[in-house]
């Protein structure tokens, strides 16, 4: 009896800890989650923190027909490339196929809410093309919109972003800003530039 006792003790004890350790690692997840729809909240109110805007951007908000204001558009636009752009060439600047195809499906709904993206195959051609950068840390020097190249629709406005880290050559996103705000997710999509 008494090693009956022991075993389900022993069980017991086993089993608390493994839910300890599922609970801690739920909060953990949840925190992440409520940051992100933080900063999302943030990017799409009217509040302003000095954020730096592109070059380009009075010409792109002139062209521009849709309800967002030159705050939201400003602020996606400067999380992208001081954070977001930075955050996952961390995370996977030397990652293959399948780890950032991993990320993607842990991060999915997080990485819609800083991109836009909403499929792994345009997440994998972002990855791919920030993987071309060096150093250890992604410093933003400059960043730019395509003056000439801003194409309007009664759906989006399309240009493209330059940006230019120090210690690295210039580089190119697509950026699809909606004509309607977007409240769970990006109203700003980052893409990468590519020969398809």
């Amino acid at each position: 009896m008494c090693d009956k006792v022991k075993k389900v003790m022993i069980f017991l004890v086993i089993f608390l800890i493994i839910l300890i350790v599922f609970l801690i690692f739920l909060q953990i997840e949840n925190n992440k989650k409520s940051k992100v729809e933080e900063k999302l909240e943030y990017i799409n109110s009217d509040e302003w923190n000095d954020e730096v805007y592109p070059r380009g951007m009075p010409q792109l908000f002139r062209m521009y027909k849709g309800k967002l204001t030159a705050q939201t558009m400003g602020k996606s636009i400067y999380y992208f490339t001081t954070e977001f752009v930075p955050e996952y060439y961390k995370q996977l600047k030397d990652a293959t196929k399948d780890k950032i195809s991993s990320y993607y499906n842990a991060n999915s709904e997080i990485i819609a809410k800083n991109t836009g993206i909403e499929n792994e195959q345009d997440f994998q051609n972002l990855v791919v093309s920030i993987q071309c950068l060096s150093s250890d840390t992604l410093t933003l020097d400059s960043f730019r919109i395509d003056k000439e190249n801003i194409k309007v629709s009664n759906q989006c406005t399309e240009t493209i972003l330059y940006i230019t880290y120090k210690e690295n050559t210039e580089i190119g996103f697509n950026v699809r800003i909606n004509n309607r705000m977007e409240r769970n997710e990006s109203s700003l999509l980052y893409t990468a530039i590519t020969n398809e």
